[in-house]
């Protein structure tokens, strides 16, 4: 099977990624392609402050409920321990980005 997105849309990503990935007003992580995962990866989600953004197949969730936010914040603590971040971060991306033909 071959990629879900053409290679052209792919870099662009993540390009996109090595503007924002040091911005200090985000705490983005990188989970490198090779990490051990001690979950499955899911749904895309976003805590912001007392709210959560869930990203389903069909539709964007905003969730304040305490219990939700607070297993959600205990997935993002999960993954995070195989990301990387600040300065190891865009060496990550750019490794991926050199290896996509555009």
């Amino acid at each position: 099977m071959g990629p879900y997105l053409p290679p052209e849309v792919l870099a662009a990503q993540l390009d996109r990624l090595l503007g924002v990935v040091d911005m200090d007003t985000v705490h983005r992580g990188i989970v490198p392609l090779d990490a051990d995962l001690p979950l499955t990866l899911g749904n895309s989600f976003c805590a912001l402050d007392d709210r959560l953004v869930v990203e389903d197949w069909h539709a964007e969730l905003w969730l304040d409920d305490a219990e939700t936010i607070a297993l959600y914040r205990r997935v993002w603590d999960t993954f995070a321990e195989s990301a990387v971040f600040r300065a190891e971060a865009p060496q990550v991306i750019a490794r991926v980005r050199g290896g996509i033909k555009v």
